[in-house]
């Protein structure tokens, strides 16, 4: 059987396409997470320049969902992207 081990197939994962919202229901979902963290951003609790970011970024097939998004202010929204900089996200609940 080609040296593969049984359930071989059942191992692979398929790919989920993900959701991506047009731009008035992406619109609307921004506004439910900044409500629902409290206008205030996640990491540092400011409440200004807030921005809705993605968990799992829209680049690696994360989608417009609410459990993959969260408030963060523009400061810590840049240091996720710079990965070094900030060294975990909150637990969610």
């Amino acid at each position: 059987m080609c040296g593969r081990p049984k359930g071989f197939m059942n191992a692979i994962r398929l790919k989920i396409p993900r959701l991506r919202l047009d731009s008035t229901s992406y619109t609307k979902l921004q506004r439910q997470i900044l409500e629902r963290d409290g206008w205030c951003c996640q990491v540092c609790g400011s409440m200004q320049h807030l921005q809705v970011h993605h968990l799992k970024f829209r680049s690696r097939s994360g989608g417009d969902e609410e459990q993959n998004l969260i408030t963060l202010c523009a400061g810590c929204h840049e240091q996720v992207h710079q990965p070094s900089k900030l060294s975990h996200y909150p637990a969610r609940e």
